[in-house]
């Protein structure tokens, strides 16, 4: 994704405001380059991206601008572990989509040490599928991190809708 920068400035900067190196992931922050009247001065978006290294942008691209690489989502969904780690919606949804008796989660994480994970049960579900995803998400966090399980009857949407995957309640 080119990055418009004759209209705005983006920095990727890392927890302590200092700027990532390219190809590592941080918190988008914007400058507008053209609105005078109501200017946006290293504006924190709240979104979390990557921007392309330029030893990797394609020798044949079209325009002559900085490229990201991903954006990854919402700082707010996203799981932090002891050492740092930070694992995405997708870290989830690709264990949870093997396992179809569990019909809806959602991960919540108060403090740093694990998470707890509400789930619905859906059609043939047995308690025994809990501990294979915990074994699942555990072997790619690869570190020690407490993983709990909570059945609720219901998982409500945002205000926009949507399903909310992850809650972080860190500050």
């Amino acid at each position: 994704m080119y990055i418009m920068s004759p209209c705005v400035y983006v920095e990727i900067l890392d927890d302590n405001g200092n700027e990532v190196t390219d190809g590592e992931m941080g918190h988008v922050v914007v400058t507008s380059l053209i609105h005078k009247a109501m200017p946006l001065i290293r504006y924190k978006l709240g979104d979390l991206a990557i921007k392309l290294p330029r030893s990797e942008y394609p020798s044949n691209r079209e325009l002559q601008l900085p490229i990201l690489k991903k954006v990854v989502g919402r700082e707010t969904d996203i799981v932090r572990t002891p050492s740092g780690k930070r694992l995405i919606v997708h870290s989830f949804t690709g264990v949870f989509e093997y396992f179809p008796s569990v019909k809806q989660f959602c991960v919540i994480q108060s403090n740093l040490s694990g998470i707890v994970i509400e789930y619905i049960q859906g059609n043939d579900f047995q308690l025994t599928v809990l501990d294979k995803i915990k074994g699942e998400l555990l072997k790619f966090i690869a570190e020690e991190f407490i993983i709990e399980f909570k059945e609720v009857a219901n998982i409500p949407p945002t205000k926009s809708g949507k399903p909310q995957i992850i809650i972080s309640k860190l500050n």
